[in-house]
């Protein structure tokens, strides 16, 4: 059986995302740290099961690609992103 949301609502902004699903309206997800702390609120439910992973990309205006500031956050990415 294949489920699909009747809606979809699309935002990046963390508090937007908890209220609505403190309030029922849906699922999302969440940045871990901060789902814990809604949890230990006893506002939500954490699905704890590893289902997959999350494509994350980091994007710049390549026209800006040589000013120290976005070297610094490529250089940054790619520590943290490193495999």
């Amino acid at each position: 059986m294949a489920l699909k949301p009747v809606k979809v609502t699309m935002a990046d902004h963390e508090p937007v995302v908890a209220t609505l699903v403190t309030a029922g309206v849906g699922l999302a997800v969440m940045i871990e740290d901060e789902a814990l702390v809604y949890r230990e609120a006893g506002q939500v439910a954490v699905w704890d099961e590893i289902v997959g992973t999350v494509d994350l990309n980091f994007i710049y205006d390549r026209r800006r690609a040589k000013e120290a500031i976005i070297g610094a956050a490529v250089d940054a990415v790619k520590t943290v992103w490193a495999d």
